[in-house]
């Protein structure tokens, strides 16, 4: 038997994915295969991953040709349409043809596929080829045909239902979902202001800047003339003004017209030879048929503009004519005319200017004439030909090269073209002897900038040899190590970078779509707010009910359990195990002396016959103490300190398996005024202790767990990775795609968070206590804290059941650590190498030396000696910049967007005895409804899923060139998706079902 291994991708936007039946057959020159079924299996071919199958044949298909796929329908699963990308074929003789597809499949299609390298059409020398390449086209033009428009206009497509484009040619499913939820929120502006459908004049120009709540400078410059002046050049038309050497006939401007306008002592003759004169003539729109409106024809001028370059650069309009042909009704309009003629005479020249940007310098030259280009090209040009490939060019020398070490990437200016950054992703150079290098870049290059590649195989410092690839290694270090420096922001924390969002090298910002997307969540949030009223509404809440109701459209299925099941102590318990903050309780063998807890108390509450004493030692007790909290002063509120409650909680694991709050203690020394609180206290004592609880909690989620240990210790190892490992090094390769964005949402998130009445600020420990908090843990944090199985074991938490938390994390840790250990073994196959690799060393040095301060009780290692210590720390680094910040991330608005679950910020202080609270008390303690919506709308963008998401496990930038490392990723991906169908079938039978280390879940590195 002959096999053929296929590695199918699957488009990474949402949406991509199916669950149906795919089915290839192969076809070569020997012959072609069985129609094969690829698998039957759940989620087998999930957005973004690849698939690795397997075709048999008896013999040799020779020279494959065409790969022909089919979709066919996967039981009752709904119909789902497929976006295949690509599928690799490695042929039994060790060759690899990719088969680009790129398009979407439906049920019961087939598209035959073209592999190898791009052909002309003279050069198929196959009968087979020749003919899939006239079916191609022929299907082509029938699918794709032309469509007369309008007389004297370019051609269209000839089809006019937009769901009837092939999918291929959509928008995506996220593109759609923004465009229309841009559309709904403009309607809903716009009604909500009563200015849809309104016939009525504007009363001012003042009610006119209220169309929109967002504002820019149009709003106040636009009667200035140089403003005015300045959009022909740099406004949405800048196609039509030109210079003017000649006045027009019928445009009769004469000097005296124009001379208080111009500089002392010239002329308009005299500034014409100087060029600058300019004109704008809009003698296109002369004549043409207008809208009628009551009864009267709208007017268009088809007018004409001159204007004038003033010595201090100012373009200026110093003569208008509204008319094609001068009269006494068409008079030339001038800047010393009264102020409304003037601005009439300019609105009307704006007016004409508009229509013929949005027809023609908009619509025709760029939308229609694109349009004329897809279909020309969609039409006459088959997949494989060369146009449809990435570009390829030769480069000649007079001699062979050897060799080839770097590749020199300039960026020079196009002739008069505005500078525009260029993107490079990688370069692949063959050389005369057929041997194919790989140079990655993946980095943004500028006009005038340089930059050198380094190619092939992943290198170590000591495995260098050539001068010039020595020379380049210390070079490249000693830029980025200039270009990134370590900053100090605050004694006892991790130091940071040294450099704002803006100063941040292109590489490791947002992509501007990521921009876009997160701008457009807060504006689309504050209109909602905005709409409702609710910001800056100082007034408490009148009742629990309508805390429910802060957002139209974004309740979750978790986010409606919480609000309807906040109160009961089972679910509270639960998030101690399963919710964003699972990282505090342990088991509890000993009460510690301050929390002096008796079996009398606890009596109703445990099995019948059983003392707390005995539970304790069968393992069913459980603790949560903040006692890291304590003594740190809180903020002031009004005038007066807030209270912070660094308390502890008791909790019992019932028969059921159902862990329960049993007892609570707000402060940590008992005394009167600190009574311990009971379930079977009054409905509002026990809830007021609850809620005082998981206000601390919440403040140790916030300040330790997420930020401390996921955000600045990424950005930590981010840091220290980009100093000291050139971009050829295997560890940089590795970790590399682990960091995206990680140090522009840290530069920025800092804005936010630590911001005026924003984000942590308004905790009830404010700024300085959250720091201090901060500074206290981490003197305190150790490497066995950061690495999951052994934190579990240090809790005494291996065997409580539903902790789906550590039965997901514990499993995607051994996942992790099995691609670490096969990349790290491959590159480093003795521990001598590891000893001597001096940039490996410096960089785990960096992060113990500004990442955990130099503490050596955190047992941070502070060098290398094995290949196994290496694969521990790098799993670490991996899992926590991904997994670990998803689990204490991605739940945020689900726990915490009905704010009576857990609030950062409580007003009143904590209850000090028994019976005297009610629902009074409790929504005097919550947040006001300001403090509310800020505190939700933060947490909403902190849980948004955004488009260009990279999930882990999937590296879309290509930099390993080496075979071995590429089928390890291959098997890391393989183990995820299996590890995702586990996962899924778990949950599908729970009521809350933990879906926060679902590998479809987790992105590659922290981006929000």
């Amino acid at each position: 038997m002959t096999a053929y291994t296929l590695e199918v991708t699957t488009g990474s936007v949402l949406h991509t994915g199916t669950f149906d039946h795919v089915y290839v057959t192969l076809i070569g020159t020997e012959g072609q295969s069985e129609r094969t079924q690829l698998t039957s299996s759940e989620s087998a071919f999930p957005a973004g991953k690849v698939g690795t199958f397997s075709v048999t044949t008896l013999l040799s298909l020779g020279c494959l040709l065409l790969l022909k796929l089919e979709k066919d329908p996967f039981h009752e699963v709904p119909d789902r349409d497929w976006f295949c990308s690509t599928i690799l074929v490695k042929t039994p003789e060790d060759d690899e043809i990719l088969f680009p597809c790129h398009q979407w499949l439906s049920r019961g299609e087939h598209v035959e596929l073209r592999g190898g390298r791009a052909t002309k059409a003279f050069e198929d020398d196959h009968p087979c080829l020749e003919e899939q390449r006239k079916k191609e086209l022929v299907q082509q033009k029938l699918m794709y045909k032309w469509h007369k428009y309008a007389e004297g206009m370019s051609y269209i497509l000839n089809i006019e239902d937009p769901n009837a484009v092939p999918p291929e040619l959509r928008s995506s499913f996220s593109k759609s979902l923004k465009f229309n939820s841009a559309i709904k929120a403009t309607q809903s502006e716009l009604e909500q202001k009563g200015l849809s459908n309104s016939s009525e004049p504007w009363e001012s120009f003042e009610a006119m800047k209220g169309v929109s709540w967002f504002k820019d400078s149009a709003f106040t410059l636009w009667k200035n003339d140089d403003f005015f002046g300045y959009q022909f050049l740099n406004g949405v038309n800048p196609l039509l003004i030109r210079r003017c050497s000649k006045l027009p006939a019928n445009f009769p401007v004469t000097d005296e017209m124009v001379k208080p306008f111009l500089a002392n002592g010239t002329s308009l003759t005299v500034e014409r030879e100087k060029g600058n004169i300019f004109i704008a003539d809009y003698k296109i729109l002369e004549g043409l048929p207008t809208t009628v409106l009551r009864g009267k024809p709208v007017p268009l001028a088809a007018a004409l503009c001159l204007l004038y370059m003033n010595p201090e650069k100012k373009l200026l309009p110093v003569a208008i004519q509204l008319g094609q042909q001068p009269s006494e009704e068409n008079p030339i309009f001038l800047p010393s005319d009264t102020e409304s003629d003037w601005l009439l005479a300019k609105i009307f020249m704006r007016n004409a200017d508009t229509i013929h940007h949005q027809l023609v310098s908009h619509l025709q030259k760029t939308h229609l004439l694109a349009e004329v280009f897809a279909m020309a090209t969609l039409r006459n040009l088959p997949r494989v030909h060369p146009l449809h490939k990435i570009e390829t060019y030769t480069i000649k020398a007079g001699s062979s090269l050897g060799k080839v070490l770097l590749v020199k990437v300039e960026k020079d200016p196009h002739f008069l073209l505005s500078d525009d950054d260029w993107y490079c992703s990688t370069i692949r150079v063959t050389d005369p002897e057929g041997c194919s290098i790989l140079f990655p870049c993946y980095r943004w290059v500028s006009n005038g900038e340089h930059v050198e590649l380094r190619g092939g195989k992943a290198m170590k410092v000591f495995e260098v040899e050539h001068p010039i690839l020595v020379d380049h290694r210390e070079q490249e270090l000693k830029f980025k190590k200039d270009t990134y420096k370590w900053k100090i922001s605050n004694d006892g924390l991790p130091h940071l970078i040294n450099l704002s969002p803006s100063e941040l090298p292109a590489e490791v910002r947002f992509s501007k779509l990521r921009s876009d997307q997160m701008d457009r969540v807060k504006k689309m949030t504050g209109i909602e707010l905005l709409i409702k009223g609710l910001i800056g509404t100082t007034e408490n809440w009148e009742n629990i009910e309508d805390t429910k109701n802060i957002f139209w459209f974004k309740k979750t299925n978790i986010s409606e359990y919480v609000a309807e099941h906040w109160k009961d102590d089972d679910f509270y318990a639960y998030q101690f195990l399963n919710g964003i903050n699972p990282n505090l309780i342990k088991r509890c063998s000993e009460l510690p002396p301050n929390f002096p807890v008796t079996d009398d108390m606890l009596k109703p509450f445990l099995k019948n016959g059983c003392c707390l004493q005995w539970e304790m030692t069968k393992g069913n007790i459980f603790l949560c103490d903040l006692k890291k909290m304590d003594g740190i002063a809180p903020q002031t509120y009004n005038g007066e300190r807030l209270h912070v409650t660094p308390g502890l909680c008791l909790f019992y694991l019932n028969q059921e398996n159902k862990l329960l709050p049993v007892a609570i203690q707000l402060q940590q020394q008992p005394s009167e005024q600190n009574p311990i609180f009971l379930p079977s206290d009054s409905d509002t004592d026990w809830l007021l202790a609850k809620m005082f609880f998981k206000n601390a909690d919440l403040m140790d989620h916030q300040a330790v767990h997420h930020l401390m240990k996921t955000h600045y210790l990424a950005e930590v190892f981010a840091i220290s990775t980009v100093r000291n490992f050139p971009v050829i090094h295997p560890i940089y390769k590795l970790l590399i795609p682990h960091f995206r964005y990680t140090l522009h949402i840290n530069t920025t998130g800092r804005l936010v968070l630590f911001g005026p009445n924003q984000g942590l600020s308004i905790s009830s420990l404010g700024q300085e206590g959250i720091t201090e908090l901060m500074r206290r843990s981490h003197a305190e944090t150790t490497y066995s804290s950061l690495c999951l199985p052994d934190d579990i074991t240090a809790r005494g938490l291996e065997s409580i059941p539903n902790f789906y938390y550590r039965d997901d994390g514990l499993k995607l840790w051994n996942i992790i650590n099995g691609f670490v250990k096969g990349i790290v073994e491959f590159y480093y196959p003795s521990d001598s190498e590891v000893e001597k690799d001096c940039e490996l060393q410096e960089w785990i040095c960096e992060i113990f030396t500004h990442g955990f301060l130099g503490n050596t009780c955190s047992g941070i290692p502070q060098c290398f000696h094995t290949a196994e210590e290496v694969t521990k720390f790098i799993t670490m680094v991996i899992f926590n910049v991904s997994a670990q910040h998803a689990a204490v991330n991605n739940g945020q608005y689900d726990y915490f967007s009905f704010i009576p679950n857990g609030s950062i910020l409580l007003r009143k202080p904590p209850p000090t005895t028994k019976g005297q609270s009610s629902i009074k008390t409790v929504l005097e303690t919550l947040p006001n409804i300001d403090e509310t919506v800020k505190l939700v709308a933060l947490l909403s963008l902190l849980s948004q899923r955004f488009s260009d998401a990279v999930l882990l496990g999937s590296y879309p930038e290509e930099r390993f060139d080496e075979s071995l490392p590429q089928q390890i990723i291959k098997e890391f991906q393989a183990k995820l998706s299996d590890l995702s169908e586990a996962i899924n079938s778990r949950n599908s039978p729970l009521e809350v079902p933990y879906t926060y280390l679902n590998p479809t879940e987790i992105e590659n590195s922290i981006t929000i």
